[in-house]
């Protein structure tokens, strides 16, 4: 979205990111994926790592349902 949310937002998710790229994998694993909480934002990054290469499976809403979240990483892992 347009305006400062949407920049902080942005910074959040490249946060995550270098997290990630970092190869910090102390992140809770969830549902056979990783997580990483985006700062001040309800959002989690989800992730998956295939040899030595983290592949981004989505960036959910944090208070969804588990067993949504559940369901849509299945399909997007799939």
């Amino acid at each position: 979205s347009p305006g400062r949310g949407g920049v902080r937002f942005e910074v959040a998710f490249k946060q995550a990111l270098q997290q990630v790229e970092a190869g910090v994998v102390t992140h809770g694993k969830v549902f056979e994926t990783y997580r990483v909480f985006l700062r001040r934002f309800p959002y989690n990054l989800y992730y998956g790592l295939e040899g030595n290469r983290a592949v981004i499976v989505a960036v959910l809403y944090a208070r969804f349902d588990p067993k949504r979240i559940e369901r849509m990483l299945k399909q997007r892992s799939s």
